[in-house]
């Protein structure tokens, strides 16, 4: 169980950095191909609340 949550909170953190560079890519670029997304500006800062949420467990952590 908790390899699996392990692999989890990895895989998130991965993937928000991911859409990071994502959304980022579309704001500078103007890529016309991904249209199904989500606007790019909100997307990004869906992205990085995903970001800082799944660090927030070891900062806390760190502060304490």
């Amino acid at each position: 169980m908790k390899k699996t949550a392990n692999f989890l909170r990895r895989t998130i953190k991965i993937m928000g950095i991911a859409l990071i560079g994502i959304n980022l890519l579309r704001i500078f670029d103007k890529l016309t191909y991904l249209k199904f997304m989500q606007n790019p500006l909100p997307a990004l800062f869906n992205s990085i609340i995903l970001v800082l949420f799944s660090y927030l467990p070891s900062l806390l952590k760190r502060i304490k």
